[in-house]
């Protein structure tokens, strides 16, 4: 193409972005529902790719795995019956993993209620940056 082609062919239409509509009961939307237009299974995807970064993650996951695979060797080495052992594996993964989750984000909660509390009784001074908590999401 050369400048000259490039001129006649027609420009794209450039849309303005619309935001997303707030999910409410009366129009029955998710968080995070996908458009045809593609943004909100990016902002979906960049929400999943996150997710080992949020605060206790890593941590349920790993105590979720090991108790899974402790009480599937608990249970095979009793019974010898794998299928039953597996069933077994997943459901304690899927209880010490979400308990774990509940208890580690509760007092992560906590903790982060106590730094507010803290930051706010210090005598005010105009701070350059926003401090930041550990495990907080950082939006580029």
């Amino acid at each position: 193409c050369t400048p000259e082609q490039n001129d006649s062919l027609p420009k794209p239409q450039t849309q303005k972005q619309q935001s997303p509509p707030k999910a409410s009961k009366e129009n029955n939307l998710v968080p995070f529902n996908i458009q045809e237009n593609g943004d909100d299974a990016q902002e979906l995807t960049k929400t999943l790719y996150n997710l080992p970064r949020a605060p206790c993650f890593r941590s349920s996951m790993l105590w979720g795995i090991g108790a899974g695979l402790g009480g599937s060797i608990a249970h095979f080495a009793v019974n010898r019956r794998i299928p039953k052992a597996t069933n077994i594996g997943l459901v304690v993964f899927g209880f010490v993993a979400g308990g774990s989750w509940l208890y580690c984000r509760n007092e992560y909660r906590e903790r982060r209620k106590l730094l507010k509390e803290a930051f706010e009784k210090q005598p005010h001074k105009k701070l350059k940056y926003k401090p930041e908590f550990p495990g907080d999401f950082k939006s580029n």
